[in-house]
């Protein structure tokens, strides 16, 4: 299904396919019309969410960027495999951020990819516990 965001991005994909890649490097081209439907996506998720702190901004827009790049792949499909599997790709994302090092872009990029599995880890507890609304009673967000 995706996201609202990504759907409007593919469709906006498809027009940019037609008006930039005639006539010149179709795999340039192809780059370049990812990177603007990437920033319009992002101009598309900060309208959204004005009223959560900036820092966690950023990183769930890089959170859902990473996600509807899987989405046609993948789908939901962390809803339905098993635990075991997420608790071991879990395990495999930190390993690959840790062997990432300090290397700026791609040690950002494996820490999102282990937010993301850490974010289906804890929605499928949350689920499986028929406890959506327990952890906002609890903790509750005060802004």
């Amino acid at each position: 299904m995706g996201c609202k965001a990504c759907n409007w991005g593919v469709s906006i994909l498809y027009q940019l396919q037609g008006a930039e890649v005639s006539g010149g490097n179709t795999r340039q081209a192809s780059l370049d019309i990812e990177e603007k439907v990437m920033a319009k996506v992002y101009d598309n998720l900060s309208d959204r969410m004005s009223s959560i702190r900036p820092e966690l901004q950023l990183f769930v827009q890089a959170m859902e960027v990473k996600l509807c790049r899987h989405d046609e792949k993948k789908g939901d499909s962390w809803r339905t495999c098993e635990r075991s599997f997420l608790e071991s790709k879990l395990t495999e994302e930190f390993f690959e951020w840790k062997g990432a090092g300090e290397k700026g872009i791609q040690d950002r990029k494996e820490l999102v990819d282990l937010a993301n599995v850490a974010l289906f880890l804890w929605y499928r507890d949350m689920e499986e516990k028929s406890d959506k609304c327990s952890f906002f009673n609890e903790a509750g967000p005060s802004r």
